[in-house]
């Protein structure tokens, strides 16, 4: 809160920090700092905010932070067939006749014995984190490979119930010594479709995975609907808004969480690799959808650390997931304020309109974190794109040496796009 406050500060006296180059850090240079009586009082939207793959000391003068967890394909490390295939089998998902471990491999999330020792393993992980508030007990990755075929998996239901069933006896476990703590699953290709008869135990956390386009607004109706996705081998019936509105009303669910990506193939795709993406007021709105599905920790995959080429993306999401936070738009004029000084204009216009051309590229051909193609993205706005671009070099030489360095940088990203459409 201290740092916070720090930074808030500095922020208010012109100081901006966008990302880890130093190039990128704003420190105006004046004689005296003044500071009269100042009471502001800002609060998180959301308990745990992560923009994974950023430094942290950035995040945490983005405000990030918050209450301790775990997240991720965690599960496999607490029983990992090495150590335990040999005297307990049955641990493990019955494939094809055989209890044999592969790749991507999947446990029994019906076998009691096996919930319980998991339940034991994260009871001691509580033990040795006073301050973690919740443990990830998701399944493994490998979307819908090698799930159960045993009676009583096929019995509970689709591959949701299975890990619903698995977490309820967990957290039934783990409630009676720590009560106000929390177990974690995620919704996710197999888990992804809301469970067909299982209610949620109220302390198992669900932690919605953002299937759908990464440039959507999940606050629409859109956000895949009524289409059969071969990367995920999910048939997706409704949009993401409503599948998530159905598994939390059917299930009775009390906590809720949220993993986006904004890593984009990550961060080594052919095409999006050195190409700019910025959400605009997208951001704001799907802050403001995970609101009201009582969201407590958002977490961004944000790929590897290149912040120069995605700031605007990265900034101002997670700016705005503060009270006193504007629509993301007014997060990104006042930053290109400090950046660019009198150039300001001409670059947000520039950010303005590659927002406009992925929000207005409506399709299923991306999910998660596969894009669509860069063509199919910006080629509508093509032209006017072009202009906003010569517009802001035209003042390149009318500004700092620093603000125009940026500038450069900046442009550079869309000459790399036009290159690759």
């Amino acid at each position: 809160g201290t740092q916070f406050a720090v930074t808030r500060l500095l922020e208010e006296a012109g100081c901006g920090w966008f990302s880890t180059e130093e190039l990128w850090n704003v420190v105006p240079e004046t004689p005296t700092l003044a500071v009269k009586q100042w009471d502001q009082t800002f609060t998180p939207k959301f308990d745990t905010r992560t923009m994974a793959g950023v430094s942290g000391s950035l995040t945490n003068r983005w405000y990030c932070g918050g209450e301790g967890s775990t997240i991720g394909h965690t599960l496999p490390s607490m029983a990992r067939p090495g150590t335990y295939l040999d005297s307990h089998p049955e641990w493990y998902a019955l494939v094809g006749g055989l209890r044999n471990p592969a790749s991507w491999w999947q446990f029994c999330y019906t076998n009691e014995e096996f919930a319980q020792h998991i339940a034991q393993k994260v009871i001691a992980i509580f033990d040795s984190n006073p301050t973690r508030v919740t443990q990830s007990i998701a399944a493994n990755d490998g979307w819908n490979e090698g799930w159960c075929e045993c009676e009583n998996c096929k019995a509970a239901g689709n591959g949701t119930d299975q890990v619903l069933t698995f977490a309820n006896r967990v957290a039934e476990i783990v409630s009676k010594k720590y009560p106000d703590r929390t177990v974690s699953i995620l919704a996710y290709h197999n888990t992804y479709l809301p469970p067909l008869k299982t209610k949620a135990h109220p302390n198992v956390e669900v932690m919605f995975c953002l299937e759908s386009s990464p440039l959507a607004d999940f606050s629409s109706d859109y956000a895949i609907h009524d289409t059969y996705n071969g990367t995920t081998k999910v048939n997706y019936t409704q949009g993401w808004k409503e599948s998530c509105g159905q598994y939390i009303e059917e299930t009775g669910l009390q906590h809720v969480s949220v993993w986006g990506w904004f890593c984009i193939g990550g961060s080594d795709s052919p095409q999006w690799g050195g190409a700019p993406w910025v959400q605009g007021n997208v951001a704001t709105r799907n802050i403001a959808q995970f609101e009201k599905m009582g969201v407590e920790h958002l977490f961004i995959d944000c790929g590897k650390e290149h912040t120069w080429i995605r700031w605007p993306l990265f900034y101002t999401f997670a700016r705005s997931m503060w009270s006193d936070a504007p629509d993301a738009e007014t997060i990104l004029y006042d930053a290109c304020i400090k950046l660019y000084g009198d150039a300001a204009d001409e670059m947000f216009l520039f950010y303005r309109l590659l927002a406009d051309s992925a929000e207005e590229c409506v399709t299923n051909e991306g999910i998660t974190w596969v894009p669509p193609y860069l063509l199919n993205v910006y080629g509508k706005n093509y032209n006017a794109i072009q202009d906003a671009v010569a517009a802001a070099y035209a003042k390149v030489d009318q500004v700092s040496y620093e603000q125009s360095e940026r500038m450069k940088y900046q442009l550079s990203t869309w000459a790399y796009t036009e290159n690759v459409m």
